[in-house]
């Protein structure tokens, strides 16, 4: 049985990497550590497309402020009292600005979704958390490399080539302290 914690503290349990609901592996064998998954996203507000990180291990979706301009222009802004903290523990952004971002998934004649995002600081990921796939209901099936919303079936790419792809640099066994 395998146990996975998401980013809002609810804990999921499953056997042999099957089928769990949001935030959920569906597959034979867990992803690789080194692998980012990413959806494109058309940002209607935008008119443009962005590719964002699929991050069930994040509470809140962000995109950087700076390319986000339009969409804070046509939606407003709005402060919440809150720290956003990285992986490893690191402040991220501290009382973030929000907005309303509205888009399309790429390669779907899908509906149109709404999500709150965080106005990340310039560098920052895009990233579409938990706040939009568990609300969504999202079951993401990492054998199909596919997430699915209702009737609505998103490819997303698993590539070491994603946008937040990590490597892992693991000392050499003989290297290793016990």
């Amino acid at each position: 049985v395998a146990v996975i914690t998401v980013g809002l503290g609810s804990q999921l349990a499953q056997t042999g990497w099957n089928k769990i609901r949001m935030g959920a592996f569906h597959s034979n064998k867990p992803p690789s550590s080194f692998t980012a998954c990413s959806v494109e996203v058309f940002i209607i507000g935008e008119n443009r497309y962005e590719e964002m990180l699929l991050d069930t291990g994040a509470a809140k979706s962000m995109i950087p402020g700076v390319k986000a301009v339009r969409t804070a222009l046509c939606n407003g802004v709005r402060r919440i009292k809150a720290r956003l903290s990285g992986a490893s523990g690191e402040t991220i952004v501290q009382d973030p600005e929000v907005s309303m971002m509205e888009f399309r998934f790429k390669d779907t004649n899908g509906p149109v979704h709404r999500t709150e995002v965080v106005l990340g600081p310039p560098g920052s990921l895009s990233i579409l958390g938990t706040d939009f796939w568990g609300p969504s209901q999202a079951v993401i099936d990492f054998h199909a490399n596919t997430v699915t919303i209702g009737d609505e079936i998103i490819p997303f790419k698993a590539t070491a080539e994603s946008i937040a792809a990590v490597k892992v640099n693991e000392a050499p066994m003989e290297a290793r302290s016990t």
